[in-house]
């Protein structure tokens, strides 16, 4: 695999065997890829560095690799996170305020939800149905309320908030039952696995008000 080289790499569970696909190079850092059923082509992010007015300025972008041929080939940029709907035809996309969608052929994102410009969204999953999606929205660091799981309607934008969660939140997973999300919560000292239950089910108004 080659010692300290980074970037995206497949392993087969059979053998252990692991194989670069993608290399990540200086100040060009790769990550977050997820592979499609059809398996033809690979998602992941980058993080590309360059210089503006003597300073280190980075371009965020989500990228497709044709595994045939090799070629890359940019979907969009600017989002900070993104997930692949359960039918690999859609794309959600984290944006700084606001929560987008798009076709995972590519094209241009369609607004979903406007959130306030001082939040984030730092977690999203899709409902097995894909009819739904669920993000973790953040509040500044300097500020001390929890961050806050939200339900939003893929096709209306209508919200509903579920409640707050844990700091530290990372790495939010739906069951496929629908019925169970995982996630991880805590610092790197100390973090846990946690499971919530029958989330869909608790009671909440929708807010259309946040839907743009």
């Amino acid at each position: 695999m080659g010692r300290g080289r980074n970037g995206i790499f497949k392993m087969e569970v059979q053998t252990g065997d692991v194989t670069a696909i993608r290399h990540s190079e200086p100040l060009r850092f790769l990550h977050n890829p997820q592979w499609p059923p059809d398996g033809k082509t690979i998602l992941y992010e980058c993080n590309q560095a360059r210089m503006e007015n003597n300073r280190t300025a980075w371009r965020f972008s989500l990228l497709a690799l044709d595994l045939a041929s090799g070629k890359e080939r940019e979907l969009c940029e600017g989002q900070t996170g993104y997930a692949l709907s359960p039918d690999s035809r859609h794309l959600a996309l984290a944006y700084q305020g606001a929560l987008k969608l798009m076709p995972a052929s590519g094209g241009e994102p369609r607004e979903l939800l406007r959130l306030p410009v001082s939040q984030s969204i730092v977690e999203m999953a899709w409902t097995p149905d894909g009819q739904d999606l669920l993000f973790v929205e953040a509040n500044p660091p300097n500020q001390e309320q929890p961050p806050e799981l939200w339900q939003v309607r893929a096709a209306s934008g209508e919200a509903r908030k579920i409640g707050p969660l844990m700091k530290g939140l990372s790495g939010l997973h739906v069951h496929p039952d629908g019925r169970q999300i995982t996630f991880t919560a805590g610092d790197q000292r100390q973090a846990e696995v946690w499971v919530m239950e029958n989330f869909l089910s608790v009671a909440g108004n929708r807010e259309p008000g946040r839907k743009p």
